[in-house]
């Protein structure tokens, strides 16, 4: 397969440099203490013990572990979220111990794709493609007996293929957009098992190679029309995403008290599906408070942008993660009908494919493990006052948009996350949210004007990670992983 070009940023080189060998013998002790594969937080735990070199960030020694992963030097779970350098835990079919070298799992999982430089999964000519003309029209059939041509994508838990790029997108081009921990991953995995096509994303697969052993081949694919749908996380300033141009969008929101914890777990367990026994809240006050209003300022940010830029230049509908969780089939009917210009989807196979797949569980959708619910403290609890407080007054446009405010005498609400008085939502338009601006989306299908928007434009990007980047994973090092 040959060794990729890792060194795509000059800091990731220098972070190598500094910390390559540490990072190893980090590795190699926490494993020996432990007797058995580790996580994250134990390599971090471990750095003291084996280097007298200052750790200035603990994300300088996941860099490390990536590109040992990348370059075969040590096994990894299917998840990335534990690391081994005991050959005797490689994978077989007599051993099945789900730990591989990076190269195996590529060609046990993808064996008619290869990797490019910068470790893109592409097509091969054994790969099969499907043309956009052919699989809309599929799609849009009201001719049952063409279901079998789909059957393909039951194959193995979930088979999806890219776009030919033999037809123009044009008019169909989709930027995905959601702030991290949103569900962006969960919702791509209904999108791609009813389309039956592959979700790119215009983040580098350097830094999301778990998603891609998780079973998202697209990671990498934006802008060249092999795939209809990118996600993003625009606007975050991320050094690694591609510019590309787009001509409707999704805009996916979550309940940011959700949004907030979640990604905390992200940033210090360096895993999608990782949680630790300890509570930042209890344990870490400072690192929680100061955490929490960074997001928060980020939340606000990212709604304001998406709905100013993004949704004043292109078609675009709004996605709650909670109504896709509490019931997919008329989001998904309304989606696919946005992304399609089709009103009516009545009769056809894709309104079948959407029967089909929103009426299954929704832990088929899951693209690594789900968090475990039975031990989970109720998001309201790990804030304080105060901390409630601010996130509710910086994002109370927000909250009423997406209708996550409290409403005296209606118990059925499941989504009352937030209460107001009416002098604190004075300055808010609580006439019009969510519902009302995808049914003005959808009223305006199908679209006969090709509007666009080039993402990741450098004027239209704010930064996520403000402050100092050293305090982002400053509590690793004393966390413990929640095994239950």
């Amino acid at each position: 397969m040959g060794r990729p070009n890792f060194f795509y940023h000059e800091k990731v080189s220098l972070v190598l440099w500094v910390y390559r060998k540490d990072a190893y013998r980090a590795l190699q002790y926490a494993e020996k203490q432990k007797g058995c594969p580790v996580s994250y937080p134990e390599v971090v735990r471990a750095y003291k013990y084996v280097s007298k070199k200052p750790l200035l960030a603990a994300i300088g020694l996941r860099i490390c572990l990536e590109d040992f992963h990348r370059d075969d030097k040590i096994l990894f779970d299917r998840e990335g979220d534990r690391y081994s350098l005991n050959p005797r835990m490689q994978h077989t079919d007599d051993n099945p111990t789900g730990f591989h070298l990076f190269s195996d799992k590529i060609t046990k999982l993808y064996p008619t794709y290869e990797t490019d430089e910068q470790l893109v999964l592409q097509p091969t000519d054994l790969t099969p493609l499907l043309n956009w003309d052919y699989i809309k029209g599929l799609l849009l059939s009201k001719d049952m007996t063409r279901q079998a041509e789909l059957s393909w994508v039951d194959e193995n838990g979930g088979t999806f293929r890219f776009l030919d790029k033999q037809t123009s997108l044009s008019g169909f081009r989709t930027v995905f957009a959601s702030f991290p921990r949103s569900g962006n991953s969960f919702l791509r995995r209904f999108l791609e098992q009813i389309s039956g096509i592959h979700t790119g994303a215009d983040v580098r697969v350097d830094g999301t190679l778990n998603l891609q052993m998780c079973g998202l081949i697209g990671e990498g694919h934006v802008g060249v029309d092999d795939v209809w749908i990118c996600k993003s996380h625009f606007a975050l300033d991320q050094e690694l995403c591609k510019e590309f141009t787009a001509n409707k969008a999704i805009v996916l929101f979550r309940n940011p008290l959700d949004v907030i914890i979640s990604y905390t777990h992200l940033q210090n367990m360096a895993s999608h599906s990782l949680t630790c026994k300890e509570r930042y809240d209890k344990e870490f006050p400072e690192y929680w408070e100061w955490f929490v209003r960074v997001v928060d300022e980020a939340l606000r940010d990212f709604y304001h942008v998406n709905m100013a830029r993004l949704a004043t230049s292109i078609p675009t509908y709004i996605v709650r993660y909670e109504d896709v969780v509490e019931n997919p089939l008329p989001v998904l009917k309304e989606l696919f009908s946005f992304l399609l210009d089709t009103p009516d989807l009545t009769g056809t196979i894709l309104e079948q494919r959407i029967l089909k797949y929103g009426s299954t569980s929704t832990q088929s959708k899951a693209i690594y493990g789900l968090k475990s619910k039975s031990k989970r403290i109720p998001s309201r609890e790990l804030y304080n006052d105060e901390l409630f407080a601010l996130i509710k007054k910086d994002l109370k446009h927000m909250v009423h948009f997406l209708d996550y405010q409290q409403e005296e005498g209606n118990p059925s609400k499941k989504t009352q996350f937030f209460p107001y008085t009416p002098e604190e939502t004075k300055d808010v338009d609580l006439s019009f949210n969510y519902r009302e601006f995808n049914k003005r989306s959808l009223a305006q299908i199908p679209n006969t004007e090709v509007k666009e928007f080039v993402v990741n434009q450098p004027g239209d990007k704010f930064r996520l990670f403000r402050g100092s980047i050293f305090k982002w994973q400053c509590v690793t090092e004393h966390l413990h992983i929640d095994e239950e």
